[in-house]
């Protein structure tokens, strides 16, 4: 996972979401592969809440088909509680669904 181009400001208001663009490259052996997305936040307020392309996500995340060496752009949008200004940092994770959920390190991403 890599954090494409676009970013928010530097500045995010209470009543303002956070919109990143990120960037997914399938660099595995197979022609394609399934993966998972999703969130987790281990030591927040609840005052967070993650969007992948519009869609809400957990700690369940979300099924992505990826054919291989072909980019893929999500848009992830995380909103607070407008009474929530500071909260812990949230994970992003790809993860093949074949894989160990325990070996996870290589494939976060804070935001």
């Amino acid at each position: 996972i890599q954090s494409a181009q676009y970013r928010p400001s530097q500045f995010v208001f209470p009543d303002d979401p956070m919109v990143f663009m990120v960037d997914i490259t399938n660099m595995g052996v197979g022609a394609f592969s399934e993966f998972l997305l999703y969130s987790t936040q281990s030591s927040g307020m609840g005052g967070l809440s993650v969007t992948i392309d519009g869609k809400p996500v957990s700690e369940d995340g979300t099924s992505v088909f990826m054919l291989k060496d072909t980019l893929i752009r999500k848009q992830v949008v995380v909103t607070r509680n407008p009474y929530v200004y500071q909260d812990a940092p949230v994970e992003i994770t790809l993860q093949s669904k074949c894989e160990d959920p325990k070996n996870t390190d290589d494939l976060k991403e804070h935001v």
